[in-house]
């Protein structure tokens, strides 16, 4: 049986996984994690910082088709180890009685931990690389000192922007932190939950409109093109829970999908009455308004999203 200890290294060694992988190695990463003990809740939480996320419902049909085929927990560490994690929790086990009801963070311990986090970060500097790279701008931003030893997935993420994730309500939910331009891939903080929160680039008080995209380049593309709000959902599989938030503010809504995701938002559109501004079909996965902006110009933008 499985303790308390064993299950959180287990979940350390997960989060130190980049989910962004092809979808057998993220299959088989999720068959050891199910063998190693974790649930289906740590497979998504897991799974929601990939970039091409599909949303809890391909994840929890994916986990009920695990059966083991092989795949221990081992293959669990072999793919953290191989991804840099170190194991510290082995040279600090504590004794058992200790550990065995330890348990996963809770939503308002994570919370906690992102306001600490939060606080410790410094202002974000306009010249910071990814801020340059996408032509946007530091407001509302932070990035964590380069003097910093926090480490997220096993990554160290000193100097990388810091982008927060409220309810509309102002309540810090979680963090998202961005490195520069090549330095690796934009990393969530563990055990956090967004919930219903997203960050909004400009302000929906007294807007016309409000665009739904899924990282903040896009956000600044589609506010500097238009002069209207744009909510950033941090990835495509909570378009949904975006849009049911900001539709209390009786406000049309506009998603702007990366290529790729056009069928989700055409579903998400259809649900809840909102337009869907699509990315020229010609154009490689992943293009998205930030891209097009950089490609055509922000006046070509606003007339593809206004038109």
């Amino acid at each position: 049986m499985m303790n308390g200890h064993d299950i959180e290294r287990a979940r350390a060694a997960l989060q130190a996984i980049p989910p962004d992988m092809p979808r057998e190695d993220w299959t088989r990463a999720g068959m050891a994690a199910k063998a190693a003990g974790l649930a289906l809740e740590d497979f998504t939480d897991w799974s929601a910082n990939a970039g091409n996320y599909a949303g809890p419902k391909d994840c929890a049909s994916v986990w009920q088709s695990f059966k083991g085929d092989g795949i221990g927990p081992g293959t669990l560490f072999h793919l953290a180890f191989s991804h840099g994690w170190k194991d510290t929790a082995r040279t600090q086990r504590q004794p058992r009685q200790a550990t065995t009801r330890q348990a996963k963070p809770s939503p308002q311990r994570a919370q906690s931990d992102a306001a600490a986090i939060w606080v410790q970060c410094e202002p974000a500097s306009p010249q910071h690389g990814y801020i340059v790279a996408k032509r946007g701008n530091a407001e509302g931003l932070r990035q964590v000192p380069a003097d910093s030893s926090l480490r997220i997935a096993g990554h160290d993420v000193s100097g990388w922007l810091v982008v927060p994730c409220r309810t509309l309500a102002g309540e810090l939910q979680t963090l998202q932190c961005i490195p520069p331009p090549s330095a690796g891939k934009k990393l969530n903080l563990a055990g956090a939950s967004f919930g219903n929160g997203c960050h909004i680039v400009g302000s929906l008080k007294d807007a016309a409109q409000c665009f739904i995209v899924e990282g903040i380049g896009q956000a600044w593309a589609c506010w500097q093109a238009t002069g209207q709000p744009a909510a950033v959902c941090f990835g495509a599989g909570r378009m949904g829970a975006v849009v049911k938030a900001i539709k209390a503010h009786a406000l049309p809504l506009v998603l702007v999908p990366d290529v790729g995701k056009e069928q989700q938002a055409e579903a998400i559109a259809r649900e809840h009455g909102c337009q869907v501004v699509h990315m020229p079909a010609d154009k490689p996965a992943n293009y998205d308004a930030n891209d097009y902006a950089a490609e055509f110009g922000a006046d070509a933008l606003a007339r593809r999203q206004l038109s």
